[in-house]
């Protein structure tokens, strides 16, 4: 039977609500719904929301919200419904069913609806994509095969199971875009968040491949959805209800595929984020046919002082919380400016004086999920000051002449001693000319400020920034001015992992930040023990040729057995399972360490050296298995 195919009314708004919360997430989402259910509706826009929850074998839910309002006042709206009605409304009509899914006398649900709850109206909604797949049973063995036969089964049953993130959110936006056609668009998303270096974005615990997206999947994805769309400019809005999803590598790979991007540089909270308030916002501008791009940007940047004003509430419970509003379509006006900073913070590395400079204005900024992420501005403020700091100390050093006539003893000595300073400032501590010193300075100050310039935020009426409002409630994050990029202390343990899909990052690709992290983390790496020198430890007495050969096994196995323990470690955010609450090893704790320490701890003339297993006195399986 051919498949019946429904013209359905473009609109001017089609809101998509897209809820991943197969996971701890799960029940703070239903009075997230709730509040979507009661905002009321709009004739002239629709809301789709996709709500995956965390019971195994709950299947995943999209709804079409106020569907049967609508169908019975049709081109009539009812904003946030009456506001002295109590009546208390769920979802359960508003859920689209597959056809597959029926009643208890095999009747198919969608049609049983449109007998009952929708008698009488043209309830004809779609069907929406079935977020399931069949795995086939895996082989069985002699056991289970022989269990088989003595239950008369040859083998295991066909099993249904969720299709992996990724691929789930391609099909809800393919789905929106098909049959919920409009000339503008907004996507609000829920779910973990920390994308870069630490792809755990949008996890799901209950599939059978991939439990999460990295940023080009996401990336990719948007930009199929806005491939699809007849106007390919109308992805007004993403707004990133997720944790550290406010980050110069987000916005690169988001650009050019919507207008603006709504996002937390730190923690994002359930619950934080008014969404009644924000629909019946939208509906009321959209009542008031306010639609052009300029009256667009008005209700966004609504939309974020109403996220950011619920949000102060939360300092009640003793959070802190920050926000900041892109215009995504200014990014590339950052790419020279950082490239720059970039190139001139890699000069820096090579001078004593800067690298402690680089270091200290890491240490002092704002940073963001264990030490990840920093605030790009503050950083540069942070380097900035230091660097003024210093030349007005050398310029006043450098203005201290000698002392005229008349002055005491004690004011000469003074005096000179600022002049043997001054010369054993130049000559020792910078170890170089004072003019390349401070010309090396002035670049970097340059640099930085010509970032600071690209990423401070909009006054009111202006539209040349990409920051159109950044702020935040609490004192944690105070420091914050709107992105963050991924600046940790040392290189994360799945380097050869990680670091090569950041590599291939569009920010990367454009900018030479990569390029000044691995610099970075090289420079300031602590020498070994045994390289460090300390004048307290005697040397080590001279030992036989034999003795020398076992302590030099004993570091090579010991190199080998090590176990990646390092800052910002993705082993066990990238496992295939997350691990239990309560270790019961006391090991629960995945705080990263800021100190850049190198996991070779041998000598530095074979440190880095792979150790041959076959002239180790043991199997292979003793480092293949351990």
């Amino acid at each position: 039977m051919a498949e019946t195919v429904v013209e359905r009314e473009e609109k001017e708004w089609t809101l998509m609500f897209y809820f991943a919360s197969d996971n701890p997430l799960a029940p703070g989402i239903v009075s997230q719904l709730k509040a979507i259910k009661n905002a009321g509706f709009h004739h002239n826009a629709n809301v789709i929301a996709h709500f995956d929850p965390q019971t195994e074998g709950t299947p995943t839910h999209i709804f079409d919200v106020n569907l049967i309002y609508k169908l019975k006042n049709p081109g009539e709206s009812n904003i946030g419904f009456a506001s002295k009605d109590p009546f208390v409304r769920n979802l359960m009509e508003d859920k689209l069913w597959l056809e597959d899914q029926q009643e208890r006398n095999g009747v198919q649900i969608k049609q049983r609806i449109s007998e009952t709850i929708a008698k009488g109206l043209d309830y004809n909604p779609p069907e929406p994509p079935d977020f399931r797949t069949l795995i086939e049973p895996e082989e069985q063995n002699d056991g289970e095969q022989k269990k088989a036969e003595c239950d008369d089964r040859k083998i295991r049953p066909r099993r249904r199971t969720e299709i992996d993130p990724e691929t789930s959110l391609r099909e809800f936006l393919k789905f929106c875009s098909k049959e919920y056609r409009a000339r503008h668009y907004m996507l609000f998303i829920i779910g973990h968040g920390v994308v870069v270096g630490n792809d755990v974005f949008l996890f799901d615990e209950h599939v059978s491949a991939k439990h999460s997206l990295t940023l080009r999947e996401f990336g990719n994805a948007i930009e199929e959805f806005q491939k699809s769309l007849e106007n390919k400019d109308s992805l007004e809005l993403i707004s990133l209800h997720s944790c550290s999803m406010s980050s110069i590598e987000v916005a690169y790979e988001l650009q050019g595929k919507a207008k603006y991007l709504l996002a937390s540089q730190g923690p994002a909270f359930v619950g934080s984020w008014p969404y009644r308030q924000l629909l019946i916002r939208i509906f009321n501008d959209l009542e008031n046919g306010r639609l052009s791009d300029e009256e667009i940007r008005k209700t966004i940047t609504l939309i974020f002082y109403c996220c950011l004003h619920n949000s102060t509430d939360f300092m009640l419970a003793g959070y802190s919380f920050d926000l900041c509003l892109c215009d995504l379509s200014k990014v590339p006006a950052l790419t020279d400016r950082i490239r720059n900073l970039s190139n001139r913070l890699v000069e820096g590395l090579k001078s004593q004086l800067l690298r402690n400079y680089i270091l200290a204005a890491h240490w002092k900024a704002q940073s963001f999920w264990q030490e990840g992420y920093t605030d790009l501005y503050d950083f540069c403020l942070s380097l900035s000051k230091r660097c003024a700091d210093f030349k007005s100390g050398v310029k006043k050093l450098a203005e201290a002449g000698m002392p005229d006539e008349g002055t005491t003893n004690a004011e000469v000595e003074e005096t000179l001693t600022r002049e043997r300073r001054l010369d054993l400032l130049l000559k020792f501590v910078m170890n170089t000319d004072a003019g390349e010193m401070l010309a090396a300075m002035n670049a970097i100050q340059t640099a930085a400020g010509a970032v600071m310039d690209a990423l401070t935020k909009e006054t009111d009426g202006g539209t040349d920034n990409i920051i159109v409002r950044s702020d935040f409630a609490g004192p944690a994050y105070q420091y914050s001015h709107g992105l963050s990029v991924f600046f940790p202390w040392a290189k994360p343990s799945g380097e050869n992992r990680f670091m090569d899909e950041y590599g291939c990052y569009k920010f990367s690709e454009e900018t030479a930040w990569h390029e000044f992290l691995n610099e970075y983390f090289k420079a300031t790496m602590r020498k070994t023990r045994r390289d460090e020198p300390d004048e307290r430890v005697k040397p080590v007495l001279r030992v036989s040729e034999e003795q020398k050969a076992k302590e030099e096994l004993r570091e090579d196995m010991m190199s080998l057995l090590y176990n990646s323990e390092g800052a910002l470690s993705l082993d066990s955010e990238l496992a295939d399972e997350k691990t239990r609450p309560r270790d019961p090893t006391g090991d629960e704790c995945t705080c990263p360490s800021i100190k850049n320490y190198p996991r070779d701890t041998r000598a530095s003339s074979v440190k880095g050296k792979q150790a041959d297993p076959d002239l180790l006195p043991m199997s292979r399986i003793f480092f293949t298995d351990i």
